[in-house]
């Protein structure tokens, strides 16, 4: 696994540490911050910091 890295879910394109996101609901574009070793939830930042399960967000384009 590449240094920062999100443990990519099949299917999903690979994230990392850094990379600018959004909710799959829409919304602003937010930033990740952590990741569960398992790559199954991460915690992105906005205004706050937030939870979510790694499938609720996409990576920004």
């Amino acid at each position: 696994m590449k240094q920062n890295s999100v443990p990519q879910l099949q299917g999903e394109q690979e994230l990392r540490i850094g990379d600018t996101v959004r909710l799959n609901s829409g919304g602003p574009d937010a930033v990740i911050v952590d990741a569960s070793s398992d790559g199954q939830e991460i915690t992105i930042e906005w205004k706050d910091r937030c939870t979510l399960p790694r499938p609720c967000v996409h990576l920004a384009t």
